[in-house]
């Protein structure tokens, strides 16, 4: 029997365009004369979702990688791009959710994104009995030990629990610790699901 949700947030909850700061990065570092390394970009975006590194350190990482002379509003108003917006049905399917199940969050994130959604989404965060945030924890999904950390801190069990996310291979790896999972996508959304389970 199902008691518990953990429900992923971009693209699940929120509307989030995953490459829109990968392009605007892309065409800086073009316009200064540089070729990008998505590699060496991705790593210190992952750094700065586990908390490896604090804010001004990511900014000026990426600055230095670009070529780019930017001011922290400018940073980041590109690195915030990526943010859309809530789904219109989100509030109304998590108040559905809650009704009957315990609900969790869990999202890959960094600080200056969620200094950017939190404000605007509080009404509905005020329905999870608790949120956790890699840049928190300290790792991301599809780590196992952000999922790990999330059953132990939350006191649920694997088998009560279900997971949805909008990435199949955060899914699977989450499946092995017991937990069932569901993907979201345009098809079957987060409403589709509050109003069939």
């Amino acid at each position: 029997m199902i008691k518990n949700i953990i429900i992923d947030f971009g693209n699940v909850i929120y509307k989030v365009d995953l490459l829109a700061a990968h392009k605007k990065f892309y065409e800086i570092a073009k316009s200064n004369g540089l070729l990008l390394d998505f590699n060496l970009l991705n790593g210190i975006i992952d750094k700065y979702e586990c908390g490896k590194i604090n804010t001004i350190e990511f900014r000026d990482s990426i600055r230095n990688l670009l070529g780019w002379e930017a001011s922290d509003e400018e940073f980041d108003l590109v690195w915030n791009s990526i943010l859309i917006e809530p789904f219109e049905y989100s509030e109304e399917a998590i108040n559905k959710l809650a009704e009957k199940y315990n609900l969790f969050l869990l999202s890959n994130t960094s600080p200056l994104h969620f200094d950017r959604f939190f404000p605007e989404m509080k009404p509905v965060f005020d329905k999870f009995k608790k949120l956790y945030f890699s840049f928190e924890i300290g790792y991301k999904k599809p780590s196992a030990q952000i999922y790990k950390h999330t059953l132990f801190d939350a006191q649920i069990i694997a088998q009560e629990t279900m997971f949805l996310d909008d990435i199949q291979e955060n899914i699977d790896m989450f499946a092995l610790l017991g937990v069932r999972g569901l993907q979201i996508s345009e098809k079957f959304t987060l409403k589709d699901f509050a109003l069939s389970f």
